[in-house]
């Protein structure tokens, strides 16, 4: 099958600080159509779930960091469950011409994962937005 690329997303400002980058280019994250595919193919019950998943950690994920050359942001959400916590991953890439931010990967890490994701460069924390309520926004328009 071939399918265009279907949007999951943006790299919201607190991403691009909590990374390191400073984004020029379109700050949206899509899902190539080949990718699409290949997670149809692999969970054929519950890949729309998984893109669902995919969204909401790119919404509010905890850590982030990126490559040295700044190509590839790796982003990570600490979940509860069955009594312990779960870092569930999401990677995406700048790839193509002209260049676009897709999804590679998400997974949940193990232990040892998380240990040797940081030892490769360190993760920072990345700071919720902050709430502005309607009567301050009113007031500073």
């Amino acid at each position: 099958m071939n399918h265009d690329s279907l949007r999951l997303g943006r790299i919201s400002k607190e991403i691009e600080e909590a990374a390191g980058l400073s984004l020029t280019s379109d700050p949206s994250v899509y899902v190539a159509g080949d990718t699409l595919d290949k997670m149809a193919v692999a969970h054929p019950n519950d890949y729309l779930a998984l893109l669902d998943r995919s969204r909401k950690l790119l919404l509010a994920p905890d850590f982030a960091r990126s490559s040295p050359e700044g190509t590839r942001i790796d982003l990570v959400r600490m979940r509860f469950r069955s009594d312990a916590f779960e870092p569930l991953s999401l990677t995406i890439e700048q790839k193509g011409t002209p260049q676009k931010w897709y999804l590679c990967s998400l997974c949940l890490l193990s232990s040892s994962d998380v240990k040797a994701l940081g030892m490769v460069s360190p993760f920072h924390r990345v700071l919720p937005k902050k709430k502005v309520s309607r009567a301050r926004r009113r007031a500073a328009s």
